[in-house]
């Protein structure tokens, strides 16, 4: 099992790329500006996805997702 922490899962390519790795079973650490658009990862395993708020752009959001 492999552990993975991407950015921008609430929509495009981060989203079918967090799709691939929960559906492969992996750990999931997903992160969007608003963690309500991460909620149907969420609910694709639970136990293995954790949602994040982050902006990029602001230290303070990464300090806080990190």
């Amino acid at each position: 099992m492999a552990t993975w922490l991407i950015t921008g899962a609430g929509s495009g390519l981060g989203r079918e790329t967090a799709r691939y790795a929960i559906e492969n079973g992996d750990q999931v650490a997903v992160t969007s500006r608003s963690k309500e658009k991460l909620q149907n990862l969420v609910e694709l395993a639970p136990e293995r996805v954790l949602p994040l708020a982050l902006e990029v752009t602001e230290p303070a959001s990464r300090k806080n997702a990190i």
